[in-house]
C-alpha cells in the first residue's frame, strides 16, 4: 500500500513538473519594437529560449551603443530578437557615430539575430505624439486592464510628468505591452497598445 501511494505521488509530481515546464517555456506571438542600450564599460547577457546563457556583449570602446530591434516571439521574461538596427556613437577615432546595417556581414549582427534577451534589459518610453492633447480614440492614452481595447481602461494625461516618466516592461502579448508606468511619483500598472509607446525616440514616434 505504501509503495502504491509513493508511486501515485511520484506520478503527480512528475506530471506537475512537466506541466510547469511547458507553461514556462510556452512561446507567445508578439509584434513589438524594443531597444536596449550599452553604455561604455557595460555588458548585456543573451540567452536561448529556455533561459540558458549563450553569450554576452561587452562595450569597452564606444560611448554608447543603441540597438533597436523587432520581436515576434516571447517566452516568460525573455523576448527574441528578430530584425536589428544598431546605432553606435563616439570613440577616439569617431565622434559622430554611425549606423550599422542590420543586413551587413557583421559578427555581432549575426549573433543578435535569434538571440533572446530579458525584458528587464529592454527600454521603451511613451510616444511623443501623445503630448499634443485633444485626444480622440483610438489614440487616447489609456492604461487597460487587459490587452483588449474593450477592457476596463483608465485615462491619464502624459503631459504632466513627461520629462521624468519611466516605463518598465513586464510582459508582451501580440501588439500589447504590460507595463509599470511611473509618472509624478505615481505608479500605474496595466496594458498599453504598442502605438502609444516608442522604442526609437530619436528618429520616430513623433
Amino acid at each position: 500500500m505504501t509503495r502504491t501511494i509513493f508511486n501515485i505521488l511520484t506520478l503527480i509530481f512528475t506530471f506537475t513538473s512537466c506541466f510547469s515546464q511547458t507553461e514556462i517555456h510556452k512561446n507567445n506571438a508578439c509584434d513589438v519594437e524594443l531597444q536596449f542600450e550599452l553604455n561604455r564599460n557595460s555588458s548585456i547577457q543573451f540567452y536561448d529560449s529556455t533561459g540558458k546563457k549563450t553569450w554576452f556583449w561587452e562595450n569597452d570602446t564606444l560611448d554608447f551603443i543603441y540597438t533597436y530591434f523587432h520581436s515576434n516571439t516571447s517566452v516568460g521574461n525573455l523576448i527574441q530578437i528578430d530584425s536589428i538596427m544598431i546605432l553606435n556613437g563616439g570613440n577616439q577615432n569617431n565622434s559622430n557615430g554611425w549606423e550599422l546595417d542590420s543586413e551587413g556581414d557583421n559578427e555581432i549582427v549575426e549573433l543578435l539575430k535569434g538571440s533572446w534577451i530579458k525584458l528587464s534589459d529592454c527600454t521603451i518610453e511613451l510616444s511623443e505624439w501623445i503630448l499634443y492633447g485633444n485626444y480622440k480614440d483610438p489614440f487616447t492614452p489609456y492604461i487597460f486592464e487587459k490587452p483588449d481595447t474593450n477592457s476596463t481602461k483608465t485615462q491619464f494625461d502624459p503631459r504632466d510628468g513627461w520629462t521624468t516618466h519611466k516605463v518598465k516592461i513586464l510582459e508582451v502579448k501580440g501588439t500589447w505591452f504590460y507595463i509599470e508606468l511611473l509618472m509624478n511619483n505615481e505608479k500605474k500598472i496595466g496594458w498599453m497598445p504598442s502605438y502609444n509607446l516608442c522604442s526609437h525616440p530619436h528618429t520616430t514616434c513623433n
